[in-house]
């Protein structure tokens, strides 16, 4: 039996712990690379979840804008594309719209007022609706006319420059089955009516 040199024996050692080694190096980035690329729900702040969970509870323009606005790579963000995409308006009712008084507050600069919108008339016609409302902004009262754009249900305010104006963003309009509601589409002032 030929006599094996210690020499031989060693390199033999280290030859198999490097390929050990590598075998490891291997299967850990194998491990790694089929990780999940998503975020865990653990990883998402509380910050964004309650800011999703708004925004899926109110489901409405304003809210999912807010949401991409605040978190423009969040974990949510095409789900938040997709819902805002496929938002259901419902129908306007111009007999509902009439006949009652929207209440609610809006919000300029973190200054929260009462806001609230009486429609007086409301005259249909072929490419969109034309108002004129009572519109109270605290201790401020104005009519204002405007339009109502019923394949969007945008609404926008019109105010002639005869002295101090409300200035109040445009929004759109929610007819849903348990109330109608008038909502901002603009990030930077915030109002709801209901």
């Amino acid at each position: 039996m030929p006599k094996l040199h210690w020499n031989y024996i060693y390199k033999f050692a280290a030859m198999n712990v490097i390929y050990y080694f590598i075998t490891l190096l291997f299967a850990s980035l194998l491990l790694l690379g089929c990780k999940s690329t998503g975020n865990s729900n653990e990883s998402i702040s509380a910050e964004e979840k309650l800011m999703w969970s708004r925004a899926t509870k109110k489901n409405t323009e304003y809210h999912y804008l807010a949401y991409g606005d605040q978190f423009p790579n969040g974990s949510y963000m095409d789900e938040a594309e997709e819902r805002f995409d496929s938002l259901d308006l419902g129908t306007i009712d111009r007999e509902t719209l009439l006949s009652r008084r929207f209440t609610g507050y809006i919000n300029r600069s973190g200054d929260k007022q009462v806001l609230s919108l009486r429609f007086e008339v409301i005259d249909e016609r072929e490419d969109a609706m034309y108002f004129r409302a009572m519109v109270n902004l605290g201790a401020l009262g104005r009519v204002l006319n405007g339009t109502i754009d019923p394949t969007d249900n945008t609404i926008q305010f019109i105010e002639i420059n005869d002295g101090t104006r409300l200035m109040i963003s445009d929004g759109k309009i929610y007819a849903r089955a348990d109330k109608t509601i008038l909502e901002s589409i603009d990030l930077d002032q915030y109002w709801v009516l209901d």
